[in-house]
């Protein structure tokens, strides 16, 4: 596991919510996960090279940016999560395609940040202290299947000696490590306490936690 030093301040707090959808992919060959899948794959290897090549230009941003949005759309029409009240709109939850960066391998769903900030105010922008407004709550939805590939490829992300994420579902969303892998993998996350929550209809599983993302 990745820690900080207890003399480094806390980056944000925040409730962390992650959601199982429990829409079911239709039994086509190949399903839209898989689609989704190899489409990602494929822009993982073509902007890797880009990148360790020196090459990732105004022209290679565009095109990841394309690439993102078609994602984006795939992963719509998998999860069906549009909209989710008091949050603002979905975004899909990578920021990069490229191996050399360091929030790389962050979990494939959609990801929804909260209209309002820590302080009270709108996030997303300054608030009257001139600092940035964090969103005070993020929600990210993703299948269990897709969450599960995620979970067989980060059994071994972190160097020997790191704790990795747990491969079983209902111990991985309790635990620090995946937060810190699947969704802020610039600074360690730390898990302050549970949070009671009601489990939506369109989910399987729901788990809400107080926590904090801790500069490195």
């Amino acid at each position: 596991m990745i820690s900080a030093p207890a003399a480094q301040a806390a980056r944000a707090v925040a409730c962390l919510v992650v959601m199982l959808s429990n829409a079911d992919a239709a039994p086509l060959s190949p399903s839209p996960e898989d689609r989704y899948i190899a489409t990602r794959d494929a822009a993982i290897e073509q902007f890797s090279s880009i990148h360790d090549a020196g090459r990732f230009d105004d022209a290679a941003k565009k095109g990841a940016d394309a690439v993102r949005a078609d994602l984006q759309a795939q992963m719509s029409a998998i999860l069906g999560e549009l909209n989710r009240k008091g949050f603002g709109p979905a975004t899909l939850n990578l920021s990069t395609f490229s191996r050399g960066d360091e929030d790389f391998g962050m979990l494939d769903g959609l990801r929804f940040d909260a209209e309002l900030g820590t302080t009270g105010e709108r996030a997303g922008g300054n608030g009257a202290d001139g600092k940035y407004v964090e969103p005070k709550a993020h929600i990210i939805i993703t299948t269990q299947t897709i969450l599960a590939r995620w979970l067989r490829a980060h059994k071994d992300w972190w160097d020997k000696g790191l704790k990795n994420v747990p491969q079983q579902i209902a111990a991985a969303l309790k635990d620090e490590s995946f937060y810190t892998q699947a969704m802020s993998t610039d600074a360690a996350v730390v898990n302050f306490d549970p949070l009671p929550i009601a489990k939506p209809a369109s989910a399987t599983f729901a788990y809400g936690m107080l926590a904090a993302a801790m500069g490195r």
